[in-house]
């Protein structure tokens, strides 16, 4: 099944079910094995830092940062966790789902990941984990998130696609072009480029170039012992006040508050 044909049976399914979600981090190398026992639940994985190498029979399928795949029940494979960084860092979701698609082996799900995405993984992550939520709240974060998720993979026609990979691939490269160049290294205007995002992704290039660094900010928190400032300079903020500011407007917390509270 191609990822566009993956999509479109998430939009239109019925009967999904919430089962557990969970924040992982794998040290490199590591690896987990479904080879002898299938898998048990349907589940939909989004790579927050590192690579993923899924292996099947003869096929293989890498995800990178800020890819999802998604994993059949039933499936039978190999996922080699991998990277430049020391660890890969994943949230995992499983549910049933009534009427999914027969597969035998992990898809890829089309399209970027959105901010959008993210934050509903990690609100649906914070519903889990705090005391006395009603499971008709998680449920609902539940179905927001695929919500998101199918519109992020909306269909669109191959040459938008392909703009938007390199759009993205740009956005994500260590040198932080002007969006004015990337717009311009993709044959788009500045206004059709925003437009372009805000259909597949619902989001800005600026927000997601934003969203991105903050995602990095985050691992480095929790996963380093560098300083608030290492990090700001680290990833281009080099006013530390402004990159507090902003990292407070998209996590709710400090640097250093966020760094406490995952430490703990």
């Amino acid at each position: 099944m191609e990822p566009l044909e993956f999509s479109e049976a998430l939009r239109t399914g019925i009967g999904f079910v919430f089962r557990r979600i969970s924040r992982q981090y794998w040290p490199h190398p590591s690896y987990y094995d479904y080879g002898r026992t299938p898998r048990p639940d349907h589940g939909i994985l989004l790579v927050l830092h590192g690579e993923a190498l899924f292996q099947c029979g003869n096929t293989s399928l890498l995800v990178k940062e800020g890819g999802m795949v998604f994993l059949p029940k039933g499936s039978r494979y190999k996922v080699i966790f991998q990277g430049s960084a020391d660890h890969t860092d994943d949230i995992l979701l499983n549910f049933d789902w009534e009427n999914a698609p027969a597969l035998d082996a992990p898809v890829r799900i089309a399209g970027g990941t959105s901010p959008d995405c993210v934050e509903l993984f990690e609100r649906l992550l914070r519903e889990k984990s705090a005391p006395d939520v009603s499971p008709l709240r998680t449920t609902g974060v539940f179905h927001l998130l695929l919500d998101a998720i199918s519109n992020s993979t909306a269909p669109h026609n191959t040459v938008k696609r392909e703009l938007l990979q390199k759009a993205l691939e740009l956005l994500d490269g260590e040198e932080e072009l002007p969006i004015c160049e990337v717009a311009r290294a993709c044959c788009m205007s500045e206004s059709g480029m925003r437009k372009l995002f805000h259909d597949v992704l619902g989001t800005s290039p600026v927000r997601y170039r934003l969203q991105k660094r903050i995602n990095r900010a985050k691992y480095l928190l929790e996963a380093s012992d560098l300083s608030v400032k290492e990090v700001a300079a680290g990833l281009g903020f080099y006013d530390e006040a402004y990159f507090c500011k902003l990292f407070r407007t998209y996590t709710g917390l400090t640097p250093r508050q966020y760094a406490k509270n995952k430490k703990l």
